[in-house]
């Protein structure tokens, strides 16, 4: 039987794949935030979370001991800023890349999640941070961007679309 995490992590990496299989190329370069959050810096954003989290699982599997990362995510963003530092090496991919690395990364943190053993996984669980388990948060927080912005955006290029066809 699926666990609860499990579901939800298959829904949003099938959700994640969909959008990349469908995305285009120009689409990818699109500005979806100020200092260059391009959507496939969205996507290698995620993409890096999910190895993160995959690298923290092959760590407590290798040391046998599943232990908290002294990190106070409260304040996260503004002591370590690890998004603002990374930020010049996920622009630097090329945008399919990026997005590709994000479906891999996903599908291979969820099989090893799902592979898991179950007194692991209770390890995890014991952390009380539910986004180890739970991958799907973080996904979907930045999918519902993504689609919401592509949803504005298509739309945007219709209409430009079909006014420059009335003028000729």
């Amino acid at each position: 039987m699926e666990r609860q995490w499990e579901i939800d992590n298959n829904r949003e990496r099938a959700r994640l794949k969909k959008i990349v299989d469908e995305i285009s190329d120009e689409e990818l370069q699109l500005v979806i935030y100020e200092e260059g959050w391009t959507i496939a810096v969205m996507l290698a954003h995620i993409a890096y979370w999910d190895l993160w989290t995959l690298l923290k699982m092959r760590q407590w599997k290798a040391c046998g001991e599943v232990k908290a990362t002294p990190i106070n995510w409260e304040t996260f963003d503004k002591e370590l800023m690890p998004n603002d530092t990374m930020l010049p090496f996920l622009i630097a991919l090329p945008p399919r890349v990026a997005a590709n690395m994000a479906v891999g990364w996903a599908e291979s943190v969820d099989g090893q999640l799902a592979e898991s053993d179950p007194v692991f996984l209770a390890e995890i669980e014991k952390l009380g941070d539910e986004s180890r388990l739970y991958r799907s948060q973080h996904r979907k927080m930045h999918l519902d961007e993504i689609e919401a912005f592509l949803k504005k955006a298509r739309k945007e290029k219709k209409d430009d679309s079909k006014r420059k066809r009335r003028y000729l």
